[in-house]
């Protein structure tokens, strides 16, 4: 959400800019904004779950 706010701002104008900003990968940035655009902010559901998903290996 909060990239989508960034880019409705200008505080980002691209996808190199979003991926500075949440420190991460350009294609990362990419994937998501593919979701949006597919499912609108129902399809934004998965954000959360991806970050869940990737960090629940660390422990």
């Amino acid at each position: 959400m909060q990239m989508l706010y960034w880019l409705k701002r200008g505080i980002a104008k691209n996808h190199k800019e979003l991926a500075q900003l949440l420190q991460r990968n350009e294609a990362t940035i990419s994937r998501w904004l593919l979701k949006y655009h597919c499912g609108g902010l129902a399809g934004t559901n998965s954000f959360a779950n991806y970050h869940i998903k990737t960090t629940e290996n660390w422990y």
